[in-house]
Order: C-alpha cells, then structure tokens, then sequence
C-alpha cells in the first residue's frame, strides 16, 4: 500500500473523487474542504506527490497527526 503524506493529491476510488490530503493517520486519510471526511488510504490511489511535505517517518507523520487533533475532535 502506498504512504500517503498530508497534501499528497488522491483519487479516492469508491466516490470517483480527487482530494487533497490533509491528515493521514493509521490506515486512514483525511481531505481537505467540507463536509469533514475520512476513508480508508487502501480505497485512495496517489495521483500526485506533495514535494513540500516533510513527513518521512512515522514518527514524524504522528506529530502531524498530534497537532491538528484539535481540529478532528
């Protein structure tokens, strides 16, 4: 299965529709915009890469995760 990073651009195959990533935690990812989502990483394929993105391990991918709680809860 692919790893996604937060912005990474993401077909999610069930809905047909393109996202653009803004948390990925777990076997889960979370879109931008609203209505808030989330989907399984295992239904979305990678369409672009986010080459700003820094998150390389998962260490650093769970920090991400930590600061933006606030904003899934």
């Amino acid at each position: 299965m692919t790893q996604f990073n937060p912005g990474d651009r993401v077909r999610h195959e069930p809905s047909g529709e393109e996202w653009i990533l803004y948390i990925v935690y777990g076997s889960y990812v979370v879109p931008e915009g609203w209505p808030p989502t989330q989907a399984l990483a295992a239904d979305c394929t990678l369409l672009e890469r986010d080459d700003t993105c820094t998150c390389t391990t998962a260490e650093e991918r769970a920090a991400c995760v930590s600061a933006c709680d606030e904003i899934i809860i």
